[in-house]
């Protein structure tokens, strides 16, 4: 017993003076079907106009196929991009379309900045001039288990810019239809429309949105139900 508590005794002194390698083992594995060197990248950014405007609804290509569109703040986020180079095409309506490449490694996060200048004027001018028409909403009553739901309100509301507003509420209204006209809508913008149905027996409400675009002069969009 003695002689155990010796040996004991000089093994921690070795190891207390570095004197004894101490070799351990982890049982560490990668994650079935991850390769530490092929892991996607993510392509991050903003598009704004030659002003600095964040740019919303701009479609952002990767090698050819649309991935994704900017939100109301201009961003844009893309996961999951094998490393290497790819082109990079950015499109919106009323503006030059942005081309190029762009190059990733392995697991890399890239942000990035891109300016589309407008097709309509110079680039380098202060306030190129903005096409705009008006934007008519146009909403339908309908019915659903026998019960009519008739437009209770429209809503419409400019996604990105100065983020104009246009609404009305209508009461007791038994028409086919109602109209909000949106005056001075800009080309190449979107608009978000919210249209409430009710209905006055059962004060039952049904709310739905859409995000059309203005393309053409004296544009409609007409809703007919949820």
């Amino acid at each position: 017993m003695k002689n155990a508590c010796r040996i004991l005794l000089t093994l921690l002194a070795l190891l207390g003076a570095g004197l004894m390698p101490v070799r351990a083992e982890l049982p560490f594995r990668l994650p079935e079907g991850l390769d530490p060197g092929r892991e996607g990248g993510v392509l991050a950014g903003r598009v704004q106009d030659s002003n600095g405007k964040a740019l919303y609804g701009a479609s952002v290509k990767i090698d050819g196929s649309e991935r994704t569109r900017t939100d109301h703040r201009g961003g844009f986020r893309i996961a999951g991009l094998p490393a290497g180079e790819h082109g990079l095409t950015v499109y919106l309506s009323g503006y030059r379309t942005a081309k190029g490449t762009v190059s990733l490694s392995p697991g890399q996060s890239r942000d990035i900045l891109i300016s589309l200048s407008s097709i309509s004027g110079d680039s380098s001018s202060e306030s190129a001039p903005i096409r705009r028409t008006r934007l008519t909403i146009q909403a339908r009553p309908f019915r659903s288990d026998g019960a009519r739901y008739t437009v209770r309100r429209i809503e419409v509301t400019e996604q990105g810019g100065p983020g104009r507003t246009w609404k009305n509420t209508w009461y007791r209204t038994y028409d086919s239809y109602v109209e909000l006209p949106c005056d001075d809508a800009e080309f190449g913008r979107y608009y978000r429309v919210t249209v409430t149905w009710y209905n006055w027996r059962s004060r039952n409400e049904v709310t739905s949105s859409w995000e059309p675009r203005v393309w053409r002069d004296s544009q409609k969009e007409s809703y007919s139900r949820p």
